[in-house]
């Protein structure tokens, strides 16, 4: 969502890489908050896999709490869970 992100994110200053995307963030204008859950279950899974061959030293997660017992498959040495009101 390049009109809700941190400018370093649009210019390339920091590395940005997008998984699910093809996951909807709404089913029939609705279920907005279970898309949400699915997309960070499946970012988590990811994040798993790539710990495999590139380790974290921590994670940060930001509003969704559904995947901290998936990520802590990981094994990072911490896991920070910021959770800000969303801003719409």
């Amino acid at each position: 969502e390049g009109h809700h992100c941190f400018p370093e994110t649009r210019d390339g200053t920091l590395k940005v890489e997008v998984y699910g995307d093809f996951l909807p963030k709404r089913i029939f204008g609705r279920f907005y908050a279970f898309c949400a859950y699915l997309r960070m279950c499946w970012v988590a899974w990811r994040l798993v896999l790539q710990s495999l061959t590139s380790p974290y030293d921590v994670i940060i997660v930001d509003q969704v709490s559904i995947c901290l017992p998936i990520l802590r498959l990981a094994r990072p040495k911490g896991i920070i869970f910021y959770c800000h009101y969303p801003d719409y």
